[in-house]
């Protein structure tokens, strides 16, 4: 195998190209082997060519809460719209939200109840 490996290295550009080269099955067992025998008996990889393909590229995005710059992936479960989770996770409350909470809090039931109770100890 070492030898088959050492004729099939010098045509290929990737070690799924040797795999393929020798017909065997690409998976993950295979390309550990292959990657084993080129390390152990140290043959030369250097015209391999070493490509990184992804679907998803780093964007430069501003948070929308605290204005900060940070880097994220474009698109896909990896894009993210702020920079940090407390920013996430902080919302700010619009003048029309603050007056309906501070209505609903008024008009509770247990509000009413605690203010019978001061009333009653003041007494």
């Amino acid at each position: 195998m070492v030898d088959n490996v050492k004729n099939v290295i010098k045509g290929c550009l990737s070690i799924s190209g040797i795999v393929r080269e020798l017909n065997l099955t690409e998976n993950g067992t295979n390309i550990k082997k292959i990657r084993e025998i080129i390390n152990v008996n140290k043959l030369d990889t250097s015209h391999f060519k070493r490509v990184k393909k992804s679907k998803y590229y780093d964007v430069d995005k501003k948070c929308p809460k605290c204005g900060s710059g940070f880097v994220t992936k474009n698109g896909g479960s990896k894009s993210k719209k702020f920079c940090s989770r407390s920013c996430a996770n902080s919302k700010e409350w619009s003048d029309e939200d603050k007056k309906k909470k501070s209505i609903s809090a008024k008009s509770s039931e247990k509000l009413e109840k605690l203010i019978r109770i001061i009333n009653i100890l003041r007494k």
